[in-house]
């Protein structure tokens, strides 16, 4: 009677009639061979989390309705069995009581006419590794997290429109996911104003600025791996603690040298800037190196010839100059780096090790490999 939670993966249990489970809070079937919703489930009243993962369920029953204490359904990775032509219908009225739902992965039937705006207690979905995937029904107002990786959004440029009108109605929306969707633009989502962080990753995205649009809370920004033909970066009225911007490395391997970003100088606010990974870039500002909030710098192959002579970064614990083409480091630069633990110099054109190395007292890994020395 004091079970609270119980995990039956791999297993072909179907009915629990012989064990009392008044308490039981959260009921994890993973890889069960289900096709259908098993009906002890329904007895389950106390239930809050249920994980069905890797199944062959092709229909959300109305017997889950009486679940009334259930917040969280994971229905990832539920694949249609191979002898039916079905996708995952989704029906939205009886999930009225889910805060949390997870679809990814399992060819769900969504319409952008569909209107869930009414579901006021859902506050994360997640429709992850939906290749067919373009439109979502109108969303509900109080949804906070909302991630849709591994798509083809890009390639359909017409629904995007309509995809894009359903996302603006997240007013509250604070993280937003659209990474490996193949886009070529960067997404009209202007209206997301309570947007904290904005993934983009791994998208063909030819051109980055930010400049009229409003993101007052946005704070962390990743657009690590696109496929970088652009050079200008504007970040015009953010203020981010996290900013990642890498290119995708098959460009990097076969882009020329003078093919490098570079970030408009009076666009970047380092006011609360904690992280600043920024790959390949044509000018580093000088702004980066007197930031006192940073504690994570990463820019590999950008155009550096030196380092120094002041840099005031206390909080830095990382800190990556790989194939930056630096050949000195120029007076005590590293003496305001006290909390240094990571130092990475590499493939560079030092000719000898610098002596105010040696003001790092805390570093645990230094990396001097391939330079002149």
């Amino acid at each position: 009677r004091s079970l609270t939670y119980l995990d039956i993966s791999k297993s072909s249990a179907t009915d629990f009639k012989h064990l009392n489970l008044p308490n039981l809070l959260c009921l994890v079937a993973n890889n069960c061979n289900y096709i259908q919703f098993p009906k002890f489930l329904f007895n389950l009243t106390s239930i809050r989390k249920l994980v069905l993962r890797k199944n062959y369920i092709t229909t959300i029953p109305e017997e889950i309705g009486q679940l009334t204490s259930l917040t969280i359904l994971d229905l990832s990775n539920n694949k249609r069995p191979l002898n039916r032509d079905t996708s995952l219908p989704v029906n939205w009225k009886y999930l009225t009581s889910i805060t949390q739902l997870d679809l990814s992965g399992t060819d769900a039937n969504l319409s952008a006419e569909e209107d869930i705006s009414y579901h006021r207690h859902l506050r994360i979905l997640s429709l992850n590794h939906q290749e067919k995937l373009i439109q979502v029904p109108k969303l509900p107002v109080n949804l906070r997290l909302f991630s849709m990786r591994h798509g083809q959004l890009g390639n359909h440029l017409y629904e995007c429109k309509q995809f894009y009108e359903n996302l603006s109605r997240c007013r509250r929306l604070e993280y937003l996911d659209l990474s490996y969707q193949n886009l070529r633009h960067f997404p009209k989502i202007a209206g997301l104003t309570a947007l904290v962080r904005l993934d983009l990753d791994s998208n063909p995205i030819d051109q980055a600025s930010f400049r009229g649009l409003s993101f007052p809370n946005l704070r962390i920004l990743s657009m690590e791996n696109v496929a970088l033909w652009w050079s200008k970066v504007d970040l015009s009225g953010l203020r981010l603690k996290c900013f990642r911007l890498t290119p995708d490395r098959r460009i990097l391997k076969l882009s020329h040298e003078h093919e490098k970003i570079q970030i408009a100088q009076d666009s970047l606010d380092c006011s609360l800037l904690e992280e600043f990974t920024c790959h390949k870039m044509l000018e580093v500002p000088n702004s980066i190196f007197m930031v006192s909030t940073l504690r994570r710098l990463d820019l590999t192959w950008s155009r550096m010839e030196g380092i120094g002579p002041t840099v005031k970064s206390p909080f830095l614990k990382y800190a990556c100059f790989k194939k930056c083409n630096i050949s000195m480091i120029r007076g005590k630069c590293f003496e305001n780096w006290e909390n240094l633990e990571t130092l990475i110099l590499d493939q560079n054109g030092l000719i000898a090790i610098p002596e105010s190395i040696g003001l790092l007292r805390n570093v645990k890994t230094l990396d001097l490999s391939y330079n002149d020395i």
